[in-house]
C-alpha cells in the first residue's frame, strides 16, 4: 500500500502486488551470504526493491535471492548476472537456477545504493550507485 498526498483533499491509495512472493535479499558482500535483516531489499513500490551497503574498496561478488536460494520456493529467487556491475549503468539480472554471481568492484569505500527494477516482462534490471 502507498499513499500519495499531493493535495490533502485528495489523497490517492495504491496496492499493489509485489514482483516476487518471498523476501528478497543482497547476498554475498562482505562474505556475509546471509538472509539477515541487514541484507533484506525493501520494496518501495513501483516494482522497485532498494537497498543499501556501507563498503570497503575492492571486489566482491553476490546474488540476489530469497531465504532458501529458490529451492523450496520456486526457483526465482536466485539471481545473479554473468556481467560485471558498472557504477550508475543498468545490469539485466538472470534468475534461471544457474545464474553466476555478480561480480562487483567498489571503486572506493563508502555507501552504495542497489536499486532492483522487476518489469512486468523482461529480466530484472539492478543498478548500482555510490558514493
Amino acid at each position: 500500500f502507498s499513499v500519495v498526498a499531493v493535495s490533502l483533499k485528495t489523497p490517492a491509495l495504491t496496492v499493489e502486488k509485489t514482483p516476487f512472493d518471498v523476501a528478497l535479499f543482497l547476498r554475498g558482500l562482505d562474505n556475509d551470504w546471509s538472509d539477515g535483516a541487514q541484507n533484506r531489499l525493501r520494496y518501495v513500490g513501483n516494482r522497485v526493491y532498494r537497498t543499501s551497503k556501507i563498503l570497503a574498496a575492492g571486489a566482491d561478488d553476490f546474488k540476489i535471492a530469497d531465504s532458501d536460494w529458490g529451492g523450496t520456493t520456486g526457483g526465482a529467487t536466485n539471481c545473479g548476472a554473468a556481467n560485471p556491475v558498472v557504477i550508475g549503468q543498468p545490469l539485466a539480472i538472470d534468475c534461471s537456477s544457474n545464474s553466476p554471481n555478480v561480480n562487483f568492484t567498489a571503486p572506493a569505500a563508502g555507501s552504495y545504493v542497489f536499486e532492483l527494477t522487476v518489469p512486468q516482462s523482461g529480466a530484472p534490471s539492478l543498478v548500482v550507485s555510490g558514493p
